[in-house]
């Protein structure tokens, strides 16, 4: 087996004969750190190497590796730019006809989406397989006979960015992310001006995982509807993507029947910034996954792109991009030019996210964020302090900006079997506690944990349910947090319809015997009834 062959097993961002066989198992992989800085010729055993790394450790090894296995690599150290040169020069050696093949594939995938009317074409890089869509009249359309498997599906790519753009990196790199442009000369049968091409790392990266998405721009004075034609693309079967299965129940999860009514609005709404506050540990990611797999329920045809550190919950309907920390800024940019609609921009640390945040939901997104505030009411304080300027509250108390929010925690459900009275544990319970309790209800039913039994295992409780509070944005509201968040608070609570705080939540579960009081305590803070608390 010559050296082309044995390399292909590991090298998946390398165009290597396709119909060669593949001995994968024997071959020891090309760390991915690497993937950038090596290309070999595909004719002969020579290894072209960027000179920086050539004395790495990783280089070294994978080389010692390939000799273990009964090869003779002969290295060539060379400069950034040589190295850029022979990639060029390899990819076209290497494939032959099939690096053509792709190339014309992306030319006349292009050409159809433009005779579709499609405004973007994108290819999600998954696992196994290349999904294509297209967006046609602001809805994403699945084409399943355009769909590859994971190989080729990365060819494809290649082709794209390597061959068809005219505009493009010195090097290309699928652990990067590129931009690129493809001239309409390049598709001189369409009414296309440009492509403007955007392509990264997605979920699963250790997998090949990503992203490319393509805006066909038309000629001024040419829509999108008008480059649909009566052509053999027009008879490609569109279907909607697929909506992720299994019912989202959030009354199961332990949120209210109005929180649930209010949710439906939130992932009903069009645009706007919906924040999830609460410290660490408090469900908020579960119940961010929930909200957009619900979502995409509604609206398979709506394009998600989230950015995580790290990734907790696969999202298959999803573009999941991974944030390092030191790109989470940049990734935001990065996220606006992949044609969302919806974004999960996670916890907002820095103005900077805050800004892009915002200025995402200016622009037609709706967007999901976080905040690690510990009373949702603060979380425009808390965006004020990050920068007085441009998230100063002037400009941030706007409805129309912030959609609205939540405050969650989760805390403990007493076992239904082992539970016991309070009555019979008043003197272990701190006595102003228990008046505090008084002021919101009678004692009656009130219970504490009870000694374990084999229904919960010993375990006192049967798990965990959440308590929270869900806001929706008013211009009232908008207006009192100008006046002051304790008056932006309290004249929240008041007006018909409005949701009752996490300790009104929590204490109605308390008086109903469900929450052992001590463990409202740990995570709610008790205090007496008064209106607006």
């Amino acid at each position: 087996m010559g050296l082309v062959e044995r390399l292909k097993a590991f090298s998946r961002f390398e165009f290597a004969r396709f119909d060669a066989p593949v001995d994968s198992g024997r071959m020891p992989p090309l760390p991915s750190t690497l993937l950038a800085h090596v290309v070999w010729d595909g004719e002969g055993e020579k290894i072209r190497v960027d000179g920086r790394y050539a004395g790495g450790s990783a280089f070294l090894t994978w080389v010692a590796d390939l000799k273990r296995h009964g090869m003779h690599p002969v290295v060539e150290s060379v400069a950034p730019q040589e190295l850029a040169q022979a990639r060029e020069s390899t990819t076209e050696g290497q494939a032959g006809d099939k690096y053509l093949e792709f190339l014309e594939m992306s030319r006349k995938r292009h050409v159809e989406a433009a005779e579709l009317g499609a405004s973007d074409l994108h290819v999600l890089q998954r696992e196994d397989h290349a999904e294509f869509q297209i967006r046609i009249d602001g809805e994403l359309w699945s084409v399943p006979e355009w769909e590859l498997d994971a190989e080729q599906g990365e060819a494809f790519v290649r082709a794209t960015c390597v061959g068809l753009a005219t505009v493009k990196e010195p090097t290309f790199n699928p652990l990067e992310f590129q931009d690129a442009q493809v001239s309409g000369n390049k598709l001189p049968e369409t009414d296309i001006e440009s492509v403007r091409i955007t392509r990264g790392p997605a979920y699963p990266i250790e997998a090949g995982g990503g992203v490319m998405v393509n805006r066909l721009q038309p000629r001024r004075h040419t829509s999108h509807q008008r480059l649909r034609r009566e052509t053999p693309a027009s008879r490609l079967r569109l279907v909607k993507p697929a909506a992720p299965e299994g019912k989202v129940d959030f009354l199961r999860m332990g949120f209210t029947p109005l929180q649930l009514e209010l949710f439906e609005q939130v992932v009903l709404m069009p645009d706007g910034l919906f924040i999830q506050t609460g410290p660490t540990g408090s469900g908020k990611t579960t119940t961010g996954y929930e909200l957009l797999r619900y979502k995409a329920q509604i609206s398979p045809e709506l394009r998600q792109t989230t950015r995580e550190h790290p990734v907790e919950y696969p999202r298959e309907w999803a573009v999941q991009l991974l944030s390092t920390g030191q790109n989470s800024s940049y990734l935001v940019e990065r996220m606006l030019r992949m044609d969302p609609d919806i974004i999960d921009i996670g916890e907002i640390r820095t103005a900077d996210e805050g800004v892009a945040a915002a200025q995402a939901a200016q622009t037609g997104h709706l967007v999901f964020g976080s905040l690690h505030v510990l009373d949702p009411f603060e979380l425009i304080g808390r965006l004020h302090m990050l920068d007085h300027t441009r998230l100063s509250k002037e400009l941030m108390c706007n409805h129309q900006i912030i959609a609205g929010f939540m405050g969650q925690r989760m805390v403990p459900v007493l076992c239904t079997e082992c539970k016991e009275p309070l009555e019979r544990h008043m003197g272990a319970m701190p006595a102003i506690l228990v008046d505090r309790i008084r002021t919101w209800g009678d004692l009656e039913h009130v219970h504490v944990r009870g000694r374990g039994c084999p229904h919960c295992a010993g375990r006192q409780i049967l798990g965990r349910e959440a308590v929270a509070e869900v806001v929706l944005s008013s211009e009232e509201l908008m207006e009192d947090f100008l006046r002051g968040t304790t008056v932006a608070r309290r004249n929240h609570r008041l007006r018909k319809g409005s949701d009752k705080s996490m300790l009104g939540n929590v204490m109605e579960r308390v008086l109903a015997g469900k929450i052992d009081p001590r463990d409202a305590q740990k995570n709610v803070r008790i205090e007496a009834y008064r209106e607006g608390v």
